[in-house]
């Protein structure tokens, strides 16, 4: 597997009816353009469904390094 090229830093905080069109942009982009990237999402102590959101994201980053959570 390669470095990545790119690290794509995205912090949420009770973002669940938002991080979801976020994710699905970013990894869009990044697969268009054939980047070896990896996304971090970065939480803040959210307390609704955000976390569960990215969670179903996971699957859909296949091609990008990685799609982590970091709280």
């Amino acid at each position: 597997m390669r470095k990545p090229e790119l690290s794509v830093v995205i912090p949420v905080y009770n973002e669940q009816t938002r991080v979801g069109r976020t994710l699905e942009e970013a990894l869009g982009y990044l697969r268009a353009k054939r980047l070896a990237a990896e996304v971090l999402v970065v939480d803040d102590g959210s307390d609704d469904r955000t976390l569960e959101v990215v969670g179903k994201f996971r699957k859909r980053a296949a091609g990008l390094q990685s799609l982590r959570v970091l709280r």
